[in-house]
C-alpha cells in the first residue's frame, strides 16, 4: 500500500444523532445507522465496511476542550461502523439530557495529515440541527453553525 494522506473531512455524508445508549456490537449500531433514512437515499451515503482510515490503528477527537482516544486492532485501519461506534459509545452517555438529540457532521482533521506522524487527531463536528434547512452538509459546510459539545472529563482519557 502507498503513502496515505488523511482527508481534512471525513464521514460529512453520514446522518447520524448521539441519541440512546452504547451499543454493543457492530451488528446493532450498523441497523440504526441504516435505519436512517438519510444514509439510504444517496448511494454510497453510509458505506459500513469502508477502510476510511487505512493502517491507522488510534485517533484522537476533540470535543469542546476534551479528548477521547479511540483504538483499532484492525491491522487494515478503521472502518466506518467501527469509528462512528467507538465515538458513539465514548460519548452517548455522557452528554448531558437535554443534548441527547446532538447531530453528527462529520471529524474534521486537527493535526498532520501524515499519519506516519503518530496519532492523528480530529475534532467532531456536532450541532443541534435547529439551524439546519434539510440541505446536505458536504466537505465544505463542516464547520459552519455547529455547537461544541462539553462532554465530562473524567471519561476522557488516554
Amino acid at each position: 500500500m502507498g503513502m496515505f494522506l488523511v482527508p481534512l473531512h471525513i464521514m460529512s455524508s453520514v446522518d447520524w444523532c448521539f441519541c440512546g445508549g452504547p451499543h454493543k456490537t457492530l451488528k446493532s449500531f450498523n441497523a440504526a445507522v441504516q435505519a436512517r433514512p438519510e444514509n439510504n437515499n444517496k448511494k454510497g451515503r453510509w458505506t459500513p465496511r469502508e477502510v476510511i482510515l487505512p493502517c491507522i490503528q488510534k485517533v484522537g477527537i476533540q470535543c469542546g476542550d476534551r479528548y477521547v482516544v479511540l483504538k483499532t486492532s484492525n491491522p487494515d485501519g478503521f472502518t466506518a461502523v467501527s469509528l462512528l461506534r467507538k465515538f458513539h459509545n465514548a460519548v452517548c452517555q455522557r452528554l448531558p439530557s437535554e443534548s441527547q438529540h446532538l447531530d453528527f457532521y462529520c471529524f474534521v482533521r486537527t493535526s498532520s495529515n501524515d499519519p506516519s506522524h503518530g496519532m492523528v487527531k480530529f475534532r467532531a463536528m456536532l450541532g443541534t440541527g435547529e439551524d439546519d434547512d434539510d440541505e446536505d452538509i458536504g466537505d465544505d459546510d463542516c464547520d459552519d453553525d455547529i455547537d461544541d459539545v462539553d462532554i465530562d472529563n473524567e471519561y476522557f482519557m488516554e
